[in-house]
């Protein structure tokens, strides 16, 4: 006989006991009946926090860097050498993500979407993605690069999306400053399309010889929150690279 899976969720309004009775047919076999039994107690069971310890290393800074996120693991926290992914609010931290459709793709993802959290009834929460220490004394094109691409997007959401300048202060957590001029997509339109986007570090006053930059999601954990963003191919000082498309300084 040949045997099958199947899983069964519920999702009940209020506290207590449900029974349900289900009754399984083939043509191939007699009909089987099955009575499942679950409880509700009203509350959810608490959630591990995500991610790593917020203990950024300044030590051994990278002149050329290069990630393509191609070993990362899909919807599942991510985790890739000399990166820091901080779950700074809440219990979520950032994924990876391994698209095998159409147009297959690895990358970094953040969200706040929970299917079991109605609206109204979620927390903050808010996740930093940190990349290693970065030399920008000894780099050469001082040319920062990235990819970014956001779905289900709404020009109302609460979801935000900011791109950070680290500068060492001597602790395990290096002092943050948000970056203008990125022109962060959210608008429904500009859903699944990705952007480019290359920094001229240089343009920035006072750099410091070693730096980091971080990307911070904030929003509200809950169903009224889809908004997903994915970041790709990170790049400083990559060999090869002698032009600037895009010039911002930090605000």
């Amino acid at each position: 006989p040949s045997q099958q899976e199947f899983v069964i969720t519920f999702n009940p309004v209020a506290e207590g006991e449900y029974t349900e009775t289900f009754t399984l047919a083939s043509t191939m076999a007699s009909p089987v009946t099955l009575t499942v039994k679950a409880v509700c107690k009203g509350e959810r069971e608490p959630e591990p926090v995500q991610g790593d310890e917020f203990n950024v290393s300044a030590e051994n800074p990278l002149y050329t860097y290069v990630q393509d996120f191609e070993s990362v693991e899909h919807n599942t926290p991510l985790k890739l050498e000399g990166w820091t992914n901080v779950a700074a609010t809440g219990t979520r931290a950032w994924w990876g993500f391994n698209d095998s459709g159409e147009e297959p793709f690895k990358a970094a993802k953040a969200t706040a979407y929970d299917s079991e959290i109605r609206p109204g009834e979620g927390e903050p929460a808010e996740m930093m993605l940190i990349s290693p220490a970065l030399d920008y004394a000894k780099a050469g094109t001082k040319l920062l690069e990235f990819r970014l691409m956001g779905m289900y997007l709404d020009k109302s959401q609460e979801t935000v999306l900011e791109i950070l300048f680290g500068e060492p202060n001597g602790t395990p957590q290096p002092d943050f400053y948000a970056m203008d001029g990125f022109e962060i997509p959210v608008e429904s339109d500009q859903a699944g399309e990705w952007i480019p986007y290359q920094v001229d570090m240089s343009v920035v006053p006072d750099m410091p010889d070693t730096f980091f930059i971080a990307f911070r999601l904030k929003s509200t954990r809950s169903q009224a929150e889809p908004a997903t963003y994915y970041i790709d191919d990170f790049a400083w000082n990559r060999a090869g690279t002698t032009s600037v498309d895009t010039v911002l300084q930090e605000g």
